[in-house]
């Protein structure tokens, strides 16, 4: 009876988790999308191709926040039989996200460096010394950031690929 008891609080733990981590993800959906709409409008007013290029990554990531938040609904409510079954079955498919939501992710981020590395460029040549320094801090800091995210998920490769 005590294990039931464990695997029902790991239950509840999770289940909590999973909605307040999808009632943050609607919230972003939602500014994402009152940002798309008023890009979209300027875009209509201005008739400019910038900021075209900006609605389009605003309705992008509008409607990947979407995905993502009822991806981690369509996990709720967790069932009353079975919930050793269903734990096991949820954290395997967060592990292992979809193909939209990884590939989503990955143009979210070397969108971000192409866009940063853009800023970077204009900004070191019409700026001074100090300036340059704080974009090399941050250059260096977004580095070993991806280096340690890309280090971690080795490991974890290599871990679950040791389990099986």
């Amino acid at each position: 009876m005590d294990e039931a008891n464990q695997i029902g609080q790991q239950v509840l733990s999770l289940s909590n988790a999973l909605d307040s981590e999808a009632k943050r993800v609607w919230r972003w959906a939602i500014y994402c999308l009152l940002f798309a709409i008023a890009v979209s409008a300027l875009t209509v007013a201005a008739k400019s191709l910038v900021f075209l290029l900006v609605a389009m990554f605003a309705w992008f990531f509008a409607w990947n926040r979407w995905k993502l938040a009822r991806l981690l609904r369509s996990y709720l409510p967790p069932p009353s039989q079975d919930q050793q079954a269903w734990m096991e079955s949820a954290i395997k498919r967060l592990e292992n996200p979809p193909a939209w939501c990884r590939y989503s992710e990955y143009g979210a981020g070397v969108t971000f460096l192409l866009l940063f590395a853009l800023i970077t460029i204009e900004v070191t040549a019409t700026s001074g010394i100090w300036m340059r320094v704080l974009y090399g801090v941050c250059w260096l800091l977004s580095l070993a950031a991806i280096v340690i995210r890309v280090r971690n998920a080795r490991q974890n490769h290599r871990q679950s690929g040791d389990a099986i």
